[in-house]
């Protein structure tokens, strides 16, 4: 366990999301984090369902403080969120999003304990369960929703089929061997085909 966690401000920008706010927020709950460390900072764009009523029902488990924006646009209400966290570190969630296991938040934090020259963490693979639905399934284990993104190396998370980051340029001719990057290439130039296909 790490001692002295950080305090967490976790930033929520919520539109109509009484469908997916009471699972990321219970994901929060479930964190073996002391709860006295976290606050919860709810930036609603102007939801028409029961969105704040779901986020009310935490008070007595979550330190939460809801804040509104009229732009609907998570950006705004990102930036606003971030403006009013009062706390050492900020965690940006959205509001679909579900913390995968209890140790998340705490694995978050570790690399802030071990070099003060870190200034940001994030998941290295997103979450794959067999209780999702068959693209999210698709989508964790290629590390983005776009395959087009994915052999391109634009994608923000490590695929679960790779070991390392892709490289680009000079590096990546150096650190590949010639017949791995042609399968994919084979593979890549069948997936344009594919696509080609299904839009003509």
């Amino acid at each position: 366990m790490i001692k002295n966690l950080p305090s967490i401000s976790i930033v929520i920008p919520t539109y109509n999301c009484e469908k997916t706010i009471r699972a990321c927020l219970e994901s929060i709950v479930r964190q073996d984090y002391p709860k006295d460390k976290i606050e919860v900072i709810i930036v609603d764009g102007g939801s028409r369902d029961k969105t704040i009523e779901v986020v009310k029902s935490f008070a007595k488990l979550l330190k939460v403080k809801v804040f509104y924006e009229r732009t609907g646009r998570p950006e705004t209400a990102t930036a606003i969120g971030y403006n009013y966290a009062k706390n050492d570190l900020i965690a940006n969630i959205p509001s679909d999003n579900v913390l995968p296991h209890g140790e998340w938040l705490k694995r978050m934090t570790e690399p802030f304990k071990k070099s003060r020259e870190v200034v940001a963490t994030q998941p290295l693979r997103y979450c794959y369960r067999k209780d999702l639905g068959l693209l999210d399934r698709y989508f964790a284990l290629f590390g983005i929703n776009d395959p087009l993104a994915y052999y391109l190396n634009k994608r923000d998370r490590l695929s679960w089929l790779e070991e390392s980051w892709a490289l680009t340029g000079e590096a990546r001719a150096r650190a590949r061997d010639e017949k791995s990057y042609r399968s994919r290439e084979r593979l890549f130039d069948s997936e344009i085909k594919l696509w080609r296909n299904m839009t003509h």
